[in-house]
């Protein structure tokens, strides 16, 4: 079970809060946000466009992105705690430019699909709501979650956080 969701219900006072933590916090909530993450390609295979449009191809490279975002910063974390004697913080590769580049590729992940929908016009805009709630429910709640557990289990973090943006690459960013 994730540490997260421990860690929550850990936190009810009784019974009935500890029904709402994990009933709701666990698992409703983060349905219904994968269920709004959903509507825009639902909309897209409903009505769908007469042909393939270059917005097609602008979301399909955003979702493939996405997904080797998501993969090679894995497996990089996956590498570097293979290795690990006590906690410290990954600062290489993918990590160095985003504290959680894996969550930018879920978040542009759900933007490609958002993406998708406008290739059968801009009326297809309220979708964004999609995208907005996946982008809380990861770059928001996830994010506080990961950052005040890594605060307090390594002592290299607080100065990682203060130079290395949450979500978005900084590109920027030079090495010390």
């Amino acid at each position: 079970e994730d540490w997260r969701y421990v860690m929550m219900k850990g936190k009810a006072k009784n019974k009935f809060e500890y029904f709402l933590t994990d009933f709701g916090a666990i698992h409703l909530i983060p349905t219904l946000s994968v269920f709004m993450a959903l509507l825009p390609m639902n909309y897209t295979l409903y009505y769908p466009g007469p042909e393939v449009f270059w917005l097609d191809w602008v979301a399909y490279a955003i979702g493939i992105s996405a997904v080797c975002i998501q993969i090679i910063s894995d497996q990089q974390m996956y590498n570097f705690r293979r290795s690990l004697t006590e906690p410290q913080t990954m600062q290489a590769g993918l990590w160095f430019y985003s504290r959680h580049p894996n969550y930018l590729g879920e978040i542009l992940f759900w933007f490609s699909l958002f993406i998708f929908s406008l290739t059968n016009g801009l009326a297809a805009s309220w979708l964004i709501i999609g995208t907005i709630t996946m982008y809380a429910l990861v770059a928001i709640t996830s994010v506080a979650m990961m950052d005040s557990r890594s605060l307090q289990r390594r002592h290299d973090f607080k100065a990682y956080m203060d130079t290395t943006p949450a979500i978005f690459f900084n590109f920027f960013k030079r090495k010390a």
